[in-house]
């Protein structure tokens, strides 16, 4: 097998791991025959191991979603997410229950400082409850500081 990524989740409440392989090849190559069979053939061996499979290709995440998820990054690095996972989500029950208006930059420091967090760390704490799954960006919108934050809701 020749698995592009093989990722093995530690989902928040699951007390095992998972495993999830990604195969990325380019669109105009996804329907050959020879490619068909051999993402079958991944998908039933990794779910022996009871993972999923995901074919991904150079249009399976849009732009704008990507510039997202890089802005996130940059606010995710060096950032212990274990140890931020109960703040994370009571910034994001916060976040949900406001009725804050306004650009990010406004809203979430003063969400953040209700709860005792400062304005780096409540970026910090964002970041971790997006990845955690406890806030879903919309990603038909830009995550702009200087932008309200869209989520789904």
């Amino acid at each position: 097998m020749t698995i592009d990524f093989m990722l093995t989740l530690a989902i928040p409440g699951l007390p095992y791991l998972t495993y999830h392989g990604v195969s990325a090849k380019p669109r105009a190559l996804i329907s050959g025959g020879a490619v068909v069979a051999r993402h079958e053939r991944e998908a039933s061996a990794i779910w022996v191991w009871g993972g999923t499979h995901e074919i991904m290709d150079e249009f399976t995440v849009p732009d704008i979603e990507h510039e997202n998820y890089l802005l996130l990054k940059s606010w995710l690095l060096w950032t212990d997410i274990q140890s931020r996972m109960e703040h994370a989500h009571a910034l994001a029950q916060a976040i949900k229950r406001s009725n804050a208006r306004g650009p990010l930059d406004r809203t979430l420091p003063m969400i953040g400082k209700r709860l005792g967090f400062d304005r780096d760390d409540s970026y910090r704490l964002l970041a971790v409850a997006v990845f955690l799954g406890y806030l879903w960006l919309d990603h038909r919108f830009p995550l702009r500081i200087s932008e309200p934050l869209c989520l789904l809701q």
